[in-house]
């Protein structure tokens, strides 16, 4: 494969998570051979942030990266100040980042996702094989949570794509059971993302506060299939933001 084959790595982090970013990048640099020869995307979203990334990355031994502000990746009209959560405003960051994407493949990750030892390349060349023909690879999930996202995003297809068939789905309290990915380490189709984006139109929000959730659902809008890959297949875990897991997880990922 050739460099351009390989996924540019996305990744964001603020000043709160950016302690989550030195556990894990170690991992992926020991434990995926030939990453740090990869392109990444940095997304921090002040200067502490960017300076925080760039002495990080500079230890880790990875040599292409973009460091970018999240401001520079939104939409030049996304709200600012108290008009969005700051949870919204880094996932929309990650949502649009594809449009500065230069690969054909991107490879989402979060602060708190470690690669484990054994086989780091041969799992992400069969990703990129195997995804040849669906638009984004990542961890299976069972649900959506809140629900009600769901019904926001129908009210939304019924604009952008009047008659589609909707993502079926089993609504019960809060939360709607669905066949789903999540995206704590995502691979996916660089123009497909576009291609999403440019369903949602000139809107500088995504219709629900969510990557994992709008992506999943616009390729079951489009009739495109996801692959949702049981855990087992996966080198990678994810330590749900407790930091004492990820740095357990971290330290056996280093050390093994």
């Amino acid at each position: 494969m050739t460099l351009f084959d390989y996924p540019t790595v996305i990744v964001a982090a603020d000043s709160p998570h950016i302690r989550e970013l030195a556990l894990s990048l170690p991992t992926w640099a020991a434990n995926v051979p030939g990453i740090a020869r990869w392109p990444f995307l940095f997304i921090g979203d002040d200067d502490d942030s960017i300076r925080d990334g760039r002495n990080i990355f500079g230890e880790s031994g990875v040599k292409r990266v973009e460091f970018a502000r999240a401001s520079d990746i939104l939409p030049s009209d996304f709200p600012a100040g108290n008009a969005v959560t700051q949870r919204e405003r880094m996932l929309t960051a990650l949502a649009f980042a594809p449009l500065r994407v230069q690969t054909r493949l991107f490879l989402k990750l979060d602060t708190d996702t470690i690669a484990l030892p054994g086989d780091g390349d041969g799992v992400v060349d069969s990703w990129c094989k195997i995804h040849s023909n669906t638009p984004f690879a990542a961890p299976r999930w069972g649900y959506t949570k809140p629900g009600h996202w769901l019904d926001t995003l129908d009210r939304w297809a019924d604009k952008v794509a009047p008659g589609n068939a909707k993502p079926y789905r089993l609504a019960s309290g809060g939360v709607a059971k669905s066949s789903r990915i999540i995206s704590y380490a995502m691979l996916g189709d660089t123009s497909f993302a576009r291609e999403c984006l440019m369903l949602n139109g000139n809107a500088n929000r995504l219709p629900v506060p969510s990557q994992d959730t709008f992506y999943w659902y616009c390729a079951a809008l489009l009739g495109r299939e996801v692959l949702r890959l049981p855990t087992p297949r996966i080198r990678w875990r994810h330590a749900g933001g407790n930091m004492g897991k990820l740095q357990s997880l971290a330290g056996e990922a280093v050390r093994t």
